[in-house]
């Protein structure tokens, strides 16, 4: 398909830039003043953080937070104090006055509770000061005047009393309102002149004396605010950097997703759109009548067929690895027997290896293991290419073994090995321990990485084990699965069971051709004739169904590409033509996508399904498979 014309089916969600929850972070960036520059869609705030009076806002704010955390506490504290206080002067001090302070004591703290839980998101900080202090000030006033009438009614010893009350809760309020120094001078500053009035009525001949320790009392109480201040706005400081520094990292971790995810669609693009030419070169290619040439040309010929092939193995491979680091593949997990999954791979490397001279034996026992049978295909197809290439004479074997709980599928050569030293570098990006002049027709050195990356997402495991000069054996594992007999009985059958690739049918048959792109679409005509095929060609729905309108009977195969432009799929052409017949016409279709595993779930036991280019040989098999469903 051209690419002007190509549509990625694909969607992918748009995403966003988050800030750091609240399990994150006690003070996130939405917590501070909507006046400050700081937005989840702009993050100049973040670039301000050098600012001293943006900063200076968003540590009041987070200070008056805090303060509303613990103001419930605090009220209850001071509230069941009032309390006590009232239980202990009621017989020493006249009831109604104790009845009037409890009433206020009660009246103030109820008031700052629900001014304090409807106001303090307010995003005026001068609001908020104002109400601190004010509040904070007539508490203090209040607990000060009960001081002041108790030291003109009461004995010393509920004095004391009252007066050790007074002090838990100056530090009560203290302790809570240290974020804002200003609310606990408000409180501590009367509770204190309270207190020195005592201890002044107590002591009237030390008045020097009494001064001095008001005084110091006074300083002392300054410098424990000014520290627990400080501590408290130091806390906060880091808090809110570690906030903003959260999101920056995730707003970096999102701008990262996007990318990949453009990497994805990219990716998916280019591996429809670079897949055609190849796919029409193969096809052109083998339409050659080889029994027409000259040894000259034929050498010609197998050499530009070896290019094509080793070029189409390097850039699936390419493919592979991108899609498997940008995250594009996801795995189609199902039961799956061993002995299907590896029977077309038997049949192919049968005979790749008698082409280069080599004994190929195969031990394949019927098990069952979950996993995704198009990526397994691809490990395995790896390895024995691997296998192939490195291998100059000797034997390939394939091996199946399993336990109750596992399965093992062993690939075994007896070519060039690897040294003990080199088998943990296998698995690694562009190595090629028997390729120093790096070969390009040994491929870049990615087969075994790309089986590595596809067996992690698998979660199964390989292994590697080698003599050096007398070969090697990689091992995949899997967790041994033993469905029922009734679901054995529902798996579908193997597509090419018991097809041999060296003997292809005879019979002729009628081909409909779908595909928008001319140069496929002649180069499939061209080798579907040669083989003696009778072919038809459309490139679009509408053009589909004007020729099948003109036919007298269904044709007996659709061979059909699956993106054919305009946002159109080939599985929905071929669910037209089937419905115009009323028949299960078999067909199959190539894509040049590189996850084939959403589009394999919807397809039916007579729906073949191929990746670009397609070879000869497989098309030959494809064919032959078909007509024995018929």
């Amino acid at each position: 398909m051209p690419p002007s014309s190509y549509a990625y089916s694909k969607e992918y969600p748009k995403t966003t830039v988050l800030p750091p929850s609240k399990s994150q972070s006690k003070y996130t960036p939405h917590q501070l003043p909507s006046g400050s520059s700081y937005s989840p869609d702009n993050t100049q705030g973040l670039k301000n953080m050098t600012d001293k009076d943006e900063l200076q806002r968003r540590v009041l704010k987070a200070s008056f937070n805090s303060i509303h955390e613990q103001m419930s506490t605090t009220l209850s504290m001071t509230t069941l104090s009032a309390i006590g206080v009232f239980t202990i002067l009621t017989y020493t001090i006249d009831l109604t006055t104790l009845v009037i302070w409890l009433s206020l004591i009660c009246l103030c703290n109820l008031t700052r509770y629900l001014i304090d839980l409807h106001k303090h998101d307010s995003t005026n900080p001068i609001y908020l000061k104002r109400f601190y202090v004010i509040g904070s000030l007539t508490s203090g006033l209040l607990w000060a005047s009960i001081l002041i009438i108790a030291s003109n009614q009461t004995s010393l010893g509920p004095t004391i009393i009252l007066s050790v009350t007074m002090a838990i809760s100056s530090t009560i309020t203290l302790t809570s309102h240290a974020y804002y120094p200003p609310a606990s001078y408000a409180f501590s500053i009367p509770s204190l002149l309270g207190m020195s009035v005592i201890f002044l009525r107590w002591n009237p001949e030390h008045i020097s004396s009494s001064i001095a320790i008001i005084v110091m009392l006074f300083f002392i109480l300054i410098v424990c605010l000014q520290s627990l201040n400080k501590k408290r706005k130091a806390s906060i400081e880091l808090e809110i950097k570690h906030a903003n520094l959260l999101f920056e990292v995730k707003k970096q971790v999102q701008i990262a997703k996007n990318a990949t995810m453009d990497k994805s669609r990219f990716l998916a693009t280019v591996s429809h759109d670079l897949r055609q030419p190849f796919h029409a070169l193969s096809l052109f290619v083998d339409s050659f009548d080889e029994s027409n040439l000259n040894k000259h040309n034929d050498k010609i010929l197998s050499n530009i067929k070896r290019s094509i092939n080793a070029q189409n193995q390097l850039f699936t491979t390419f493919l592979d690895i991108s899609m498997l680091d940008a995250g594009a593949i996801t795995p189609n997990i199902s039961c799956v027997s061993t002995t299907e999954l590896l029977h077309e791979l038997q049949l192919e490397y049968h005979n790749i290896a008698s082409e280069k001279g080599l004994q190929f034996f195969s031990s394949n026992p019927k098990f069952f293991v979950l996993s995704d049978s198009l990526l397994c295909e691809r490990i395995f197809r790896n390895i024995l290419s691997n296998a192939v290439n490195h291998t100059s004479k000797g034997r390939i074997s394939i091996s199946v073994t399993g336990d109750m709980k596992s399965v093992a599928v062993s690939i075994s050569d007896t070519g060039v090995g690897i040294k003990e030293s080199d088998i943990s570098l296998i698995f690694s990006d562009f190595k090629q321990l028997s390729n120093p002049e790096n070969d390009q027709s040994n491929g870049l050195g990615l087969g075994l990485s790309t089986v590595k990356r596809l067996c992690s997402l698998l979660n199964i495991k390989i292994t590697a084990t080698s003599l050096y000069g007398e070969g090697s054996t990689f091992t995949v594992t899997f967790p041994r699965y033993l469905p029922s007999d009734q679901e054995e009985e529902s798996l579908p059958p193997a597509f090419f069971e018991e097809v041999d690739l060296l003997q292809p049918t005879t019979q002729k048959i009628s081909i409909l051709i779908i595909d928008n792109d001319s140069l496929v679409l002649e180069a499939t005509k061209l080798q579907l004739e040669a083989l003696g095929h009778k072919t038809d060609c459309a490139s679009n729905l509408e053009d589909t169904m004007k020729k099948i309108r003109t036919y007298d009977k269904a044709p007996d195969t659709i061979l059909c590409d699956l993106n054919l432009g305009n946002n159109l799929l080939g599985t929905e052409v071929i669910e037209t033509i089937r419905q115009h017949f009323k028949q299960n016409i078999p067909a199959i279709i190539i894509t040049g996508d590189s996850d084939l595993n959403a589009l394999k779930k919807s397809l039916n036991s007579k729906t073949l399904l191929f990746q670009k280019p397609l070879q000869k040989a497989k098309l030959v098999m494809a064919l032959h498979a078909l007509l024995k469903k018929r």
